[in-house]
């Protein structure tokens, strides 16, 4: 978000796939060294191979961010 690269430290994957638009959803949480926690979101392709093709900042401490995976003619 701020163009700021962190050195994270994994702790807990959650429980649960999803799938959201054309990507499968994982999601897993993460602390910095000052114990910033961060819950990233994976999105997951599935088409030949399975692989991450980007990670996105769900959460902050808790405070959750806003993002759109769904196209919206398909809600």
């Amino acid at each position: 978000i701020k163009g700021e690269l962190k050195k994270l430290t994994f702790k807990e994957l959650h429980k649960g796939i999803v799938k959201k638009g054309d990507f499968y959803v994982s999601c897993a949480d993460f602390v910095d060294a000052s114990g910033t926690k961060y819950d990233l979101d994976f999105l997951v392709s599935a088409r030949d191979d399975v692989h991450v093709l980007q990670a996105l900042v769900h959460s902050i401490n808790g405070e959750k961010r806003k993002y759109h995976l769904e196209n919206p003619a398909q809600q």
